[in-house]
C-alpha cells in the first residue's frame, strides 16, 4: 500500500534524483542500466506479483537478460518485464531510472 511518490521521496533522502523512464522497451532498459543507473519498476499481475509490487532492476547479464533485486527472483526477460509493468502513470510511474543527483 505505498503511495507512488514513495520512489521520488526515497531516493532523494539518499541523494539520488528518480525520473521517468519515458520509453518502455528492451533497448532502452538496458541502456539505462548500462549507464550504471538503478530503475524501480512498479508492477501489475503476472509473474512477480498478483497485485502491485514494486521490483528494482540492478544490471544487464551478458546474455541480455535483467537482473532483479527481489526476493522471489533474478533475472528476466526485459520483454517480460515491460509486459507487466503496472498500468499506472502517477508520479512518473510505472518505470523511475534512479541516478546520482547533479550538482
Amino acid at each position: 500500500g505505498s503511495y507512488l511518490s514513495i520512489v521520488e521521496g526515497t531516493a532523494a533522502a539518499y541523494g539520488l534524483t528518480a525520473s521517468s523512464l519515458e520509453e518502455h522497451t528492451p533497448q532502452a532498459v538496458r541502456e539505462a542500466l548500462l549507464s550504471g543507473n538503478l530503475l524501480v519498476a512498479l508492477m501489475g499481475p503476472g509473474h512477480f506479483t498478483q497485485g502491485g509490487h514494486f521490483i528494482l532492476l540492478r544490471g544487464v547479464t551478458l546474455s541480455g537478460t535483467i537482473l532483479v533485486a527481489d526476493p522471489n527472483s533474478e533475472e528476466w526477460e526485459p520483454q517480460l518485464i515491460l509486459d507487466e509493468l503496472s498500468a499506472s502513470t502517477a508520479n512518473g510511474a510505472p518505470l523511475w531510472v534512479l541516478s546520482p543527483a547533479e550538482t
